[in-house]
């Protein structure tokens, strides 16, 4: 391939790799905190007088939901700004890489934290009492969640400091 046309090359899969990343880190968060929001309704439903417990938990699980998507447009942002005369295929392979890898961890980050932070709604809206132990079990749990999509933001940026 000639100079130009691996840059090119270069240079798409660079801009692959932040749509990847910021469309499926997304993804996640969105549909994650989509659901906390549809389960917190149903808890509020079920007992109206913990509505505003129930919204808080659910706010708190939907801040929690929304770091893997940060660090997803983190990425996107870095892979924008990369310098635009890069013309080895393997610095593509590895930028197009951070891409995938953010957008992988982002969007099972997203997930899983979406998906306990609205089980810890809808059962609060059965068990009002048992609010602070599910309060807390749930941001343990996000936590724990949230490593994947740290790992993920790691592998990430070491791919794109690879020379």
């Amino acid at each position: 391939m000639a100079g130009q046309e691996i840059t090119t090359l270069v240079n798409a899969m660079t801009f692959m790799g932040a749509g990847i990343a910021m469309g499926f880190g997304a993804v996640g968060a969105g549909a994650g905190e989509g659901l906390t929001a549809a389960l917190a309704v149903k808890g509020m439903a079920r007992q109206p007088e913990v509505g505003g417990r129930i919204s808080g938990i659910m706010l708190l699980g939907q801040a929690v939901d929304t770091s893997p998507s940060v660090f997803g447009f983190i990425i996107a942002l870095l892979l924008i700004i990369q310098p635009q005369e890069i013309d080895s295929l393997p610095r593509a392979a590895a930028l197009l890489g951070a891409g995938v890898a953010m957008s992988i961890g982002t969007l099972g980050s997203g997930l899983a934290i979406g998906w306990i932070a609205s089980r810890a709604c809808t059962f609060v809206g059965y068990r009002p009492a048992v609010a602070g132990l599910v309060t807390r079990t749930m941001l343990l749990g996000g936590a724990i969640a949230e490593t994947l999509g740290i790992f993920s933001f790691v592998v990430a940026l070491l791919l794109l400091s690879t020379t």
